[in-house]
């Protein structure tokens, strides 16, 4: 039996996490969505994205399309045009979280006939909302809007395919199209339809604040329980704010990721260069390697502070006379090892293959039937 849109927001909150799909493609996917850079202009307002993952082969193409979807009344083929009109703007650490929290949605709530299910902006906010601030959640018309344009963003990028699966090829050796020839593209989203706010005095439209939406079928392989493994992902990667605290969420779901494969693997203790964290970080070109040494390790510190990581350590201390010297990030600090260590519960977490994702949740439902049975008793 599948979780209600409210029961799904609420064992979120209550475990204090999501789950993500540990499946590559989607991670790059997530990378992609991430940010606007990312996208170049193309004729007729088309926005491109290579796919590029870390051996620096593309494995697909997004595409960044204003084609808006059939809505059957005109208040609301109005909003939905005004969302998809934002959307190059919309790609942002904000976005890549929607894309988790919507497909989390999705694998847990129940869907109707079509396999649609019910997306409200307000349980997003709920997610997002820092439960330990002690600040009552105000949901303002302006955070509802910032949702649903990156619902809107989602549901506009389409993800070229070849034979139905992702074509690895090595970009540097594309002489023509022909080569790297994509024939199929699928919508990363669908949408059936939407629900506008109207202002109870003028009758306005204010916004659109519910859908219906579901993954299409490119997605929904990375969603199968019975095959997939799932991360668990704290949920305070999520409540990281998107401007202020961009490193906290990349880095956050970095190691959500390692950590997977890691504990699957057992080689928690495998270290990280430092390098490929400052890759994984994205930091602007205009820091110098002072500061991004500072920001690296004040992140990893955050996350500690947070419970998200245990501990971490060079795995030798840092020769303090080599820093500051001629290319000295790249010569030598960027290739020290780090030591970064995730607390027992994600261990513990990360050992359930979520493949059993459906089975635990089973359990936790009968769980709660339980108890409620025992207050009904009492």
């Amino acid at each position: 039996e599948q979780l209600s849109l409210l029961e799904t927001t609420e064992d979120a909150l209550d475990n204090e996490r999501i789950f993500t799909s540990l499946n590559s493609q989607y991670i790059l996917m997530r990378d992609t969505v991430s940010s606007s850079k990312k996208f170049n202009e193309k004729e007729d307002g088309v926005y491109v994205s290579d796919m590029i993952d870390a051996k620096g082969e593309l494995r697909g193409t997004a595409e960044l399309r204003k084609d808006t979807i059939a809505l059957p009344e005109q208040d609301q083929e109005k909003m939905w045009l005004s969302l998809v009109e934002s959307t190059i703007n919309a790609f942002d650490e904000l976005t890549a979280d929607l894309l988790d929290i919507i497909s989390h949605m999705w694998v847990l709530q129940q869907k109707d006939e079509d396999g649609y299910i019910d997306f409200h902006s307000d349980e997003v906010l709920k997610l997002r909302h820092d439960q330990l601030d002690n600040k009552p959640l105000v949901i303002r018309e302006r955070d509802r809007f910032k949702v649903m344009k990156r619902v809107a963003a989602l549901s506009s990028i389409w993800i070229s395919m070849r034979e139905n699966d992702v074509k690895v090829v090595n970009k540097d050796k594309i002489k023509d199209d022909e080569e790297y020839d994509f024939t199929t593209f699928h919508r990363m989203f669908d949408i059936n339809s939407v629900k506008v706010a109207y202002d109870k005095k003028t009758g306005e439209p204010k916004g659109i604040y519910e859908l219906k939406i579901k993954p299409a079928p490119i997605l929904r392989t990375y969603f199968d329980t019975s095959l997939q493994t799932f991360i668990p992902l704290d949920l305070k990667v999520i409540q990281y704010s998107y401007h202020t605290q961009r490193e906290l969420k990349r880095l956050g779901r970095y190691l959500s990721y390692q950590w997977k494969v890691r504990t699957l693997s057992r080689n928690l203790k495998q270290p990280f260069k430092v390098r490929t964290l400052v890759e994984t970080l994205d930091f602007p070109a205009s820091y110098n390697g002072v500061i991004v040494r500072d920001k690296l390790e004040q992140t990893l510190d955050m996350l500690t502070k947070d419970g998200i990581i245990a501990e971490w350590y060079y795995q030798e201390p840092v020769d303090e006379s080599r820093v500051g010297k001629r290319d000295w990030v790249k010569k030598y600090w960027g290739e020290l090892n780090l030591i970064i260590l995730p607390p027992q519960d994600t261990i513990e977490d990360n050992r359930k293959k979520y493949g059993q994702m459906a089975a635990l949740l089973e359990k936790e439902r009968a769980k709660q039937q339980l108890l409620s049975a025992a207050v009904d008793l009492a």
